[in-house]
């Protein structure tokens, strides 16, 4: 770009230079003083540096279109990335959860169960994830879990005692979960891929 950003600035020069010679030219003898030659020639590179001026704010012009397309194509990876390194936090988070509800630990699959929650809160809010899952999906997901969430937290409290938490459907619910956030993965992998 700089050659040719450059080749336009000669081109201008040399046409200013054969406009001034030409002008100069044309004025009558009486008329070829100092002080018109100076003008003549003052005017010209005015309009020569206004020409290059203009070829120069273009050629800036074409790099900053060049400069924001890669940026919104280096945005677009980030947040590809983004998409899919969260919904592998929350694969690994329902994972961690049913491993901890297998063992018995509930006061930890509580806490994962809470934390998978506001990934998910999270996840819904980037764009490209509404593309794939849709915003009711992520409405469903996140009140199965609050309402999982109470069952469970409910179940390790000590007011309420013999309160029998269905942990089967808790777990339906995570793997449903699971289900989805894989599905986005797999989708949004072929799309990278495909595009």
């Amino acid at each position: 770009m700089t050659t040719n950003k450059s080749r336009k600035s000669i081109v201008v020069i040399i046409t200013g230079i054969i406009v001034s010679v030409i002008l100069i030219g044309v004025l009558k003898r009486d008329e070829r003083t100092t002080p018109n030659i100076i003008s003549i020639i003052g005017t010209l590179a005015s309009l020569v540096g206004l020409g290059i001026t203009y070829v120069q704010v273009k050629e800036i012009k074409s790099i900053s279109e060049a400069n924001k397309l890669a940026i919104n194509e280096t945005k677009k990876e980030i947040n590809f990335v983004l998409s899919l390194s969260e919904s592998v936090l929350i694969s690994n988070r329902i994972r961690e959860t049913q491993g901890y509800l297998r063992d018995n630990k509930l006061d930890l699959a509580l806490l994962r169960m809470q934390d998978l929650k506001n990934h998910l809160v999270h996840f819904k809010g980037i764009k490209k994830i509404n593309k794939i899952i849709s915003y009711e999906m992520f409405i469903s997901l996140i009140s199965d879990i609050t309402i999982d969430i109470s069952s469970l937290s409910d179940s390790l409290s000590i007011i309420i005692e013999n309160k029998n938490v269905d942990f089967q459907r808790i777990n339906i619910n995570l793997e449903n979960m699971l289900g989805i956030i894989l599905e986005f993965e797999q989708q949004a992998k072929n799309e990278k891929i495909n595009n």
